[in-house]
């Protein structure tokens, strides 16, 4: 009866090994149940690391995960125009939705009213890679891979002290036992 239940629902029963074997019996009470066999590979059975009287059922399962590329855009405060911003904002009322009655819909408004003149300003940037973070930006890429290189050379050299400067920045990587690297601004 099960089994013509799986048959009527298009499922299969992939595990075939016994998973419950006593001194005069072997039994199969572990289930792996799919309705893609061709997806199921590997199946072996283990001892399991718990008290029981049961092996650990083992499988692959063979997929491919595509990541949906997102467009992610930052404004680009480098080349944002701060004194019209400050204009826009001098002659926008943002109390406009104010009704004195919702926090919530007070909020909203302002935050809307805000954005719009912030939108209308601040040019935009599409990001080159989604997934990192929105502060990361070319100078901040340049002076990462410049720390790394320091810190190999710091590492394979057994020099106390390695300083360079870096534009307006400056690395510094010390080892003294342990490694410190620091950015710091030159002021």
């Amino acid at each position: 009866m099960f089994c013509d239940l799986l048959n009527d629902t298009f499922l299969t029963q992939m595990n075939h090994l016994p998973t419950r074997i006593t001194d005069n019996t072997e039994n199969i009470l572990d289930l792996v149940i799919t309705n893609q066999p061709e997806r199921v590979c590997g199946m072996e059975t283990f001892c399991c690391q718990f008290a029981s009287d049961h092996l650990g059922v083992a499988f692959l399962i063979k997929t491919q995960v595509k990541r949906e590329r997102v467009v992610r855009y930052a404004y680009d405060f480098k080349k944002a125009n701060f004194d019209a911003l400050r204009q826009v904002l001098s002659v926008t009322s943002l109390d406009m939705g104010f009704d004195g009655s919702d926090v919530d819909q007070c909020w909203e408004s302002w935050r809307d009213l805000f954005l719009n003149a912030v939108e209308s300003i601040i040019p935009k940037i599409k990001l080159k890679d989604a997934r990192s973070p929105r502060w990361i930006d070319g100078e901040i890429i340049k002076l990462s891979r410049k720390k790394r290189r320091l810190f190999k050379k710091a590492k394979h050299s057994n020099s106390a002290v390695l300083t360079c400067t870096v534009e307006a920045s400056s690395i510094e990587v010390i080892l003294n036992g342990s490694v410190l690297i620091a950015f710091s601004a030159n002021g």
